[in-house]
């Protein structure tokens, strides 16, 4: 797994080795008094300026002379330089202080220590996570008498063995996570890994045991392998390079690199492109209508050149190369303003036009999304009048000056998905109620037949509030835009319709009417807006079909009937079989149900009037 050592190592091994005492002794031989200088990096991530490192002379038993040479980390990349005259042949060399964390992308909560044990000749040192974790090892195979590049190859071959990974480089000294070489990729690598879910007391006593473990045994136990690599599916290569590149960044520094250390966390990592979505699309409600920009990241680790290309030229692409193989795509849509929904495509491509990758955006239409209910709910006991209160499959609505297909979820709710406008205006059934200029005036035809399929008329308006737009979606409660009056006659055999009229010459039943349903409400919020109700032509309405119950029901009109009501009672033949006048004044109120008795026994005849909700027929004051 190691290529054996580099030219300068065995040069200098060599020019040692001649002034060896005898053949007993392990190489280097014992150094005599000189000046030299180590440079090296300390890296866990790096070691935070000001951290403190120290050379301490090791004789050639393996034991420290109290002699010892301190030093600092002079910049943000972990760098150090040791002045030291030595008189010994090897140094320890030890790195205490806080790091950068490159999982986390702040600095470690505590600090950290790493060793290295190298000849006294050596003046490029790195200190790191590897060459922590062998130096216990390499001191005791150079006691047992091995020498010095021995020692360093069996150890550092018993650690890559345990893990199952195999490295370019003699030494471990040799290392730089900044650097882009794959022995620098598996350094960092496992560097993120035993960082991964981890407190720093955790890390100290994961490495203080695995160290120790390969220095006695020369091996490592599958259970401290599994602790080792325990983290490495969970490492996240693109929050890892985003994180490195922003302290890089942050501290000013440049032409450093990352090397390709993802391809040693996960096999999904290994492949020449990889591309990672930054924000997943999450779709809360899907009846709504998703015509929003669209505004999406991708992270990329690739191994080669690709471009990035799309169909439609109202999507905006930009590309920028982070870190290392990491790449930022990020795709910018406008909001769709119109009223077709549309598709754009984004295709990853190498220089050959091979497609990586691809991402497909859709637009609804830019529509107003408004929730309809019906006020009042259920069906009430006037069941003769068809659908009244509810929703049905198929369904259309009326808005503004067309019909609209809704889209029913229950029998008092549906979704009408409209063209964006300033305001609305709904009729239910479709074309049933318009508006008479203003959104609260309303125009209602009242027919002077009324039978089984006349329904009651429901309306809505819909507008922002000064300067407010309309909420997407839109909530809006239907209203009925009618009173209702039912009849109901006991006494009499096989009565086929009832005729009802007021009795004065001005009062009218029948024709189209304009008025304000919602009276006191609208005139809060505007007082400008003209009063009168303007009446139709018809003097009478009527009545040709009755419920399961007998009652006839008729929608009536806001009218004032100041001299009261007549009620004319037909038979199904058509003869006239009474006449019933009420003499109360009646004043009929959108939204309410009139209910009027007539009871005829013998030669008496009686009558009421009572009053009640359209939504609750059981709740009637008398008149």
């Amino acid at each position: 797994m190691l290529r054996g050592l580099r030219m300068r190592k065995i040069i200098a091994a060599l020019l040692l080795g001649m002034f060896a005492m005898t053949s007993c002794l392990v190489d280097p031989p014992e150094r005599l008094d000189g000046d030299v200088q180590i440079r090296g990096y300390a890296q866990k991530g790096q070691l935070t300026k000001g951290s403190q490192v120290t050379a301490f002379e090791i004789d050639q038993e393996m034991k420290a002379t109290g002699r010892s040479f301190p030093a600092n980390i002079s910049d943000d990349l972990g760098s150090f330089t040791i002045d030291a005259n030595v008189n010994a042949p090897y140094l320890e060399i030890r790195a205490e202080g806080y790091y950068f964390n490159e999982v986390t992308g702040e600095n470690s909560e505590a600090p950290i220590y790493l060793e290295a044990i190298v000849p006294s000749t050596h003046t490029d040192v790195n200190i790191n996570l590897f060459t922590t974790l062998t130096k216990p090892r390499i001191k005791r195979l150079l006691r047992e008498g091995q020498a010095y590049s021995t020692a360093v190859g069996n150890a550092q071959e018993e650690l890559l063995t345990a893990l199952g990974e195999s490295i370019e480089t003699d030494d471990f000294t040799d290392i730089d996570i900044t650097d882009t070489n794959s022995s620098d990729a598996i350094l960092l690598a496992y560097a993120c890994i035993i960082q991964q879910n981890r407190s720093m007391s955790q890390i100290a006593s994961l490495i203080q045991n695995a160290a120790l473990e390969l220095e006695s045994a020369g091996r490592l136990s599958d259970e401290m392998v599994d602790a080792l690599k325990a983290g490495k599916q969970d490492v996240n290569p693109f929050e890892v390079i985003r994180n490195i590149a922003g302290y890089y960044t942050a501290k000013r520094i440049s032409g450093r690199s990352v090397p390709a250390f993802h391809k040693h966390l996960d096999e999904r990592y290994n492949a020449e492109f990889v591309i990672d979505d930054q924000f997943q699309v999450e779709i809360f409600n899907p009846t709504l209508l998703n015509y929003q920009a669209v505004n999406r990241g991708y992270d990329i680790l690739s191994d080669i050149d690709f471009e990035v290309c799309c169909n439609e030229k109202y999507v905006s692409i930009r590309k920028e190369h982070l870190l290392g193989s990491m790449y930022t795509v990020s795709v910018s849509i406008p909001e769709n303003t119109t009223s077709e929904a549309r598709t754009a495509t984004v295709t990853f491509v190498d220089p050959s036009g091979r497609e990586l990758a691809r991402r497909e955006f859709s637009q609804d239409a830019n529509l107003q999304v408004v929730e309809l209910t019906i006020g009042g709910g259920t069906r009430s006991a006037a069941t003769i009048l068809s659908r009244m209160a509810t929703f049905e499959q198929g369904d259309e609505i009326g808005v503004n000056d067309t019909f609209c297909k809704l889209k029913v979820e229950s029998s008092d709710k549906a979704l009408a998905l409209l063209p964006r406008e300033e305001s609305y205006f709904f009729s239910y059934p479709a074309g049933s109620v318009s508006r008479d200029g203003h959104i609260a005036r309303i125009k209602v035809h009242f027919d002077e037949q009324v039978d089984a399929q006349t329904p009651i008329p429901y309306y809505a308006g819909l507008e922002g509030f000064h300067d407010m737009g309309i909420p997407n979606p839109a909530s809006v409660s239907l209203k009925p835009a009618t009173a209702l009056l039912g009849i109901e006659a006991e006494g009499f055999d096989a009565i086929g319709s009832i005729v009802i009229a007021g009795k004065s010459d001005d009062d009218r039943l029948s024709g189209t009417f304009s008025y304000i349903p919602d009276f006191y409400n609208t005139m809060i919020f505007y007082p400008e807006l003209n009063q009168e109700i303007i009446k139709g032509e018809g003097r009478e309405i009527r009545l040709n079909h009755h419920d399961q119950s007998g009652v006839f029901y008729t929608p009536m009109p806001p009218v004032i009937l100041e001299q009261g009501m007549i009620a004319k009672i037909y038979a199904s033949d058509g003869s006239l079989l009474d006449t019933v006048e009420v003499n109360n004044a009646l004043w009929f109120d959108v939204g309410k149900l009139y209910r009027l008795r007539i009871r005829r026994s013998n030669d008496t005849k009686t009558h009421s009037l009572a009053i009640g909700s359209l939504s609750d027929t059981n709740d009637f004051t008398t008149l």
